[in-house]
C-alpha cells in the first residue's frame, strides 16, 4: 500500500509559486495581481491545507499498512499455533471413525460366523442322513442278496 501512495504523490504536479501564479493569472486573465492580492493569501493557505491533507493522507496509509501487516502477522501465528490442535482434533476424529469401521466390520463377521456355522451344522446333519440312508440302502441289498 505504501508503494503506491509514493508513487501517486511523485506523479502529483509541484505547487506553483507566487511568482508563477501570478504570471499564469496575467497571461490566462490579462489581471495583474500583487504579491499582497489575498487572492494569493488564499492560494497560500489552500496550498499549505493540501500540503496538511497530503501528509495525513501518507501517515494514515502507512499506519493502515502497518495495521494490516500486524493483523495478518498476528492471524498467522494464530493459524500456526492452532494447527497442532486441530491436527491432534482430526487424529482424534479419524482414529473414532476407524474404531467405529472395525466394530461394525467384527459385527458383519460375527452374522458371517453364525450363518456358517448354521451352514456347517446343516451340511452335518445332512451327511448323517446320507450316511443312514446309504447303510439302509446297504443292509437292504446284502439282505435281498444273501
Amino acid at each position: 500500500m505504501g508503494g503506491g501512495a509514493q508513487s501517486q504523490a511523485s506523479s502529483l504536479p509541484t505547487h506553483k509559486s507566487v511568482d508563477e501564479l501570478r504570471q499564469l493569472l496575467f497571461e490566462r486573465h490579462d489581471a495583474a495581481v500583487d504579491r499582497e492580492d489575498p487572492v494569493l493569501l488564499l492560494y497560500t493557505i489552500m496550498r499549505v491545507c493540501l500540503d496538511e491533507q497530503s501528509e495525513f493522507k501518507d501517515t494514515f496509509l502507512n499506519m493502515i499498512a502497518e495495521a494490516f501487516e500486524d493483523g495478518s502477522n498476528k492471524i498467522s501465528e494464530r493459524l500456526i499455533a492452532s494447527l497442532p490442535q486441530l491436527s491432534d482434533a482430526i487424529s482424534i476424529k479419524t482414529s473414532a471413525a476407524n474404531i467405529a469401521a472395525v466394530e461394525h466390520t467384527s459385527v458383519i463377521m460375527d452374522r458371517t460366523l453364525s450363518g456358517h456355522r448354521r451352514l456347517l451344522r446343516w451340511i452335518a446333519f445332512l451327511i448323517v442322513v446320507c450316511v443312514l440312508s446309504t447303510a439302509t440302502s446297504l443292509y437292504v441289498l446284502f439282505s435281498i442278496l444273501s
